[in-house]
């Protein structure tokens, strides 16, 4: 509830913000979508105390290892065809969400926006004519990958001459902020999981300010 509270105060997009005229999306297509649950190692070896020696060292003389089950997915493509009246610069916004509600009635638009999730947003150059973009799970936007290992990361870090906290640092702003890639999709049922996508094409803004990390 706090959430949609917070979006209800925040600026709403004009007309002349989404209205991208002489560009249309002729089709969406995507791979069969798979999720599964997994077995994943994750390193603990930074939650446990170190003694004397091995604060000297900067790094503990053993990998404490724990075994969880998650959710993960299989990779998936998704194919949009745009046709467009001329060669401009475009953003490409990819949204998933449920189709059905809990009592299996099928969503309006007004009450799905709510529970669409974004899961890519790009810039892409169209030619005039008809263009296939192709995106691929791995290289969406603002996903990242599983974080590595602490003995990993703390011996890469100290193979680097005076670059511990650069690393450190590139790691901690970068490589930790966004939506793991096996949470891209919600975990299916057996018998499949109805959800629809939503893409929409708009035209690039300029002079804006944009935060840099």
């Amino acid at each position: 509830e706090h959430a949609v509270l917070f979006k209800k105060f925040l600026p709403k997009y004009t007309i002349d913000e989404l209205d991208f005229p002489g560009v249309k999306i002729e089709r969406i297509t995507s791979d069969k979508l798979v999720t599964f649950i997994d077995d994943f190692d994750m390193d603990i070896t930074n939650a446990l105390y170190l003694d004397e020696t091995e604060i000297h060292n900067k790094k503990s003389d053993m990998t404490f290892v724990a075994r969880t089950r998650r959710l993960n997915n299989q990779p998936f493509k998704v194919t949009i065809d745009v046709i467009s009246e001329k060669a401009v610069d475009a953003v490409v916004r990819i949204f998933i969400g449920p189709k059905y509600d809990c009592m299996g009635r099928l969503l309006n638009v007004n009450d799905k926006r709510l529970d669409m999730l974004e899961i890519d947003s790009f810039i892409y150059k169209l030619d005039t004519g008809k263009n296939t973009i192709i995106r691929n799970s791995h290289e969406m936007h603002d996903v990242i990958g599983d974080r590595p290992w602490t003995r990993r990361f703390m011996d890469y870090t100290a193979d680097v001459n005076g670059g511990v906290d650069k690393v450190v640092d590139s790691y901690w702003y970068k490589q930790r902020l966004g939506i793991p890639r096996r949470l891209l999709l919600p975990l299916g049922l057996r018998g499949g999981l109805p959800l629809q996508m939503f893409v929409i094409v708009t035209p690039v803004r300029t002079g804006l300010v944009l935060p840099t990390i």
